[in-house]
């Protein structure tokens, strides 16, 4: 037995107590964790950990940094924080904390754990996993009607529903239930199966205890006219039921008349929805988007009083325009006329107001009537990750760092493996200018997914302004060497400042130039490596360009330590007028 801080890992029994309660980890949660007690104090690399745990299959790096965020939270980690398991960039891990070996340790103490952590947690934790369809290959129709069933279930009191964008990874896994449910931190998982015949839609249901796979219950519930909304409606009452969650009956049976469509309709949505969802994931496509928005212009013909399909068009909209497909004048117009079409059909939806929002803080840069929206975006639906995202967005860009750390921890709660989320940390600890925690959180995302380019470039600002520039030159390096981008240049060139080569900066700079057409210029980070020059006048003249293109990031600039040495010009206070950031 090994005995670390208040918990033990008891080898006989393979179990980890912490205090008078048994932790529930998975069998491969437990090696990894025996692996890195028994090493304490070294390092051990990444590659003995996938050799020794995985060592009858096959898994790719990001399967073991997943196992290493769970273990993380439940050894009470908070996010961030390094107090058991430290994360060596480029190696491994360690385990920091002194263990001591117990020899002889009273059975009656294990029993005496054991009985008193018979009971489950007292907070409902639950993990919708991607239902299968039955007599249909439409994978699409399957994660629209598990998606929808998320956001409904979310509205439960006293019950923390995983997001669809966590759970839906799991649809082709080899996993079993106990693992999936520790590496999402539920206590419990439902599973279901879709039956589409010719005159009904039906779903068999079963639910498991997470920590022991154990069964709970299985229902089946059927609607006959094919209506997804009112299955929709009767799996999330008979979950509530189950759970023996009191709620309001109106809170779950009640849907507004935008909703009320046919089941083909409601296929061509979710089909729309799917593409424009997925369009992300490999690459920003206007194709895509387009094909998207030519579909929800299709359901609204059938069905010109569905809310959804106009908020989905907004937010094609707002794509095309954020990646540079449409110009702010061609594309916002737009936004804003399906936003307030959508809202007039159905005043309760929950994005709409979470897109109107967005707008505010990019293009109007009305902080107060961006978080009322977005505040009011929430309270329709407290699992909005996006809305989570947003709040997070401006509450950082204000200074606000301790609501900003509130809102991306409880999306963290909702998505315990959110990339985003994780960068969103990220950056509010480097301008609270908390470096450690800002490149832990870097390094944890960068675990989740090593080619996530983001964290990458961010590890080498943190790295500069822990004064540790040569580290910063070898990972930005690295990073354009697998993507060069006008971003990851532009940092290169601000490292060679710092360490007081300008000669390479400038040359740096004039490559970024010459590649304008290549880049899509972010003239905030090109002001700051113009600020690291010493050229005031380049610096602002391109901050003004980022102020008439809605740069997202130039309202960094007041929290922003890179750019300190030019705070004392008079331009700089001009700007954060405009900015209304004063």
């Amino acid at each position: 037995m090994y005995s670390f801080a208040d918990f033990l890992l008891d080898t006989n029994s393979r179990k980890l107590f912490h205090k008078n309660e048994v932790i529930n980890i998975s069998a491969r949660a437990y090696e990894i964790l025996l692996l890195l007690i028994k090493n304490q104090g070294e390092v051990v690399t990444k590659e003995t950990l996938l050799q020794e745990i995985w060592a009858d299959s096959y898994v790719e790096e990001s399967n073991l940094a997943v196992h290493i965020s769970a273990l993380r939270r439940n050894l009470g980690e908070k996010r961030g924080e390094r107090k058991f398991i430290e994360t060596v960039s480029g190696r491994g891990y360690c385990f920091v904390k002194s263990v001591k070996i117990v020899k002889k340790t009273s059975s009656k103490l294990i029993r005496s754990f054991e009985l008193d952590s018979t009971n489950d947690s007292s907070e409902l934790t639950l993990a919708v996993l991607p239902f299968n369809f039955q007599n249909n290959e439409d994978e699409y129709l399957a994660d629209g009607i598990t998606e929808s069933l998320i956001g409904n279930l979310s509205k439960l009191p006293n019950l923390i529903v995983t997001a669809f964008s966590a759970v839906k990874k799991y649809r082709e896994t080899k996993l079993d239930l106990q693992e999936i449910g520790f590496q999402l931190g539920v206590n419990k998982i439902l599973v279901g199966e879709i039956i589409d015949t010719s005159e009904k839609l039906s779903v068999r249901l079963e639910m498991v205890k997470a920590s022991d796979m154990s069964h709970l219950w299985s229902a089946k519930c059927d609607v006959e006219t094919k209506d997804i909304f009112q299955l929709k409606k009767k799996v999330s009452i008979k979950v509530a039921e189950k759970l023996q969650i009191n709620f309001a009956a109106n809170s779950l049976s009640q849907h507004s008349d935008s909703e009320k469509i046919d089941f083909e309709t409601h296929k061509l949505f979710l089909k729309g929805k799917f593409i424009l969802d997925n369009t992300f994931v490999i690459t920003k496509s206007q194709k895509s988007l387009l094909q998207s928005i030519e579909i929800f212009q299709q359901v609204l013909l059938r069905v010109p009083h569905f809310a959804a399909a106009y908020v989905a068009i907004a937010s094609c909209y707002l794509h095309l325009h954020n990646y540079y497909y449409l110009s702010s004048d061609e594309a916002i117009p737009k936004v804003k006329t399906y936003l307030q079409l959508a809202l007039s059909l159905d005043s309760n939806n929950s994005d709409a107001y979470r897109l109107l929002g967005e707008i505010k803080v990019i293009f109007e840069r009305n902080w107060e009537e961006a978080e009322e929206l977005l505040s009011k975006s929430l309270a329709l639906n407290p699992n909005n990750l996006q809305t989570y995202n947003w709040l997070g967005i401006l509450s950082t860009l204000l200074g606000r760092f301790e609501d900003a750390e509130k809102y991306y921890q409880k999306a963290l709660e909702i998505n315990p493996i959110s990339l985003g989320h994780l960068m969103g940390l990220c950056r509010v600890y480097f301008f609270n200018q908390d470096f450690e925690k800002a490149f832990n959180y870097a390094q944890e995302a960068l675990d989740l997914d090593p080619n996530f380019y983001s964290p990458k470039i961010f590890s080498a600002i943190i790295k500069v302004e822990q004064g540790e520039v040569d580290e910063a030159i070898e990972i930005i390096e690295k990073a354009i060497s697998a993507k060069e981008t006008q971003e990851a240049l532009t940092i290169k060139g601000y490292i060679f400042c710092k360490k007081g080569d300008f000669e390479t900066a400038h040359k740096i700079l004039k490559q970024i130039l010459k590649k304008t057409n290549k880049f899509i210029i972010d003239n905030y980070e090109l002001g700051v490596l113009y600020s690291a020059l010493g050229d005031f006048d380049k610096a602002f003249e391109s901050f003004e360009k980022g102020l008439k293109s809605n740069s997202i990031n130039l309202c960094l600039i007041k929290n922003d330590p890179r750019i300190n040495n030019l705070k004392h010009d008079k331009r700089y206070n001009a700007l954060i007028k405009k900015l209304n950031l004063n």
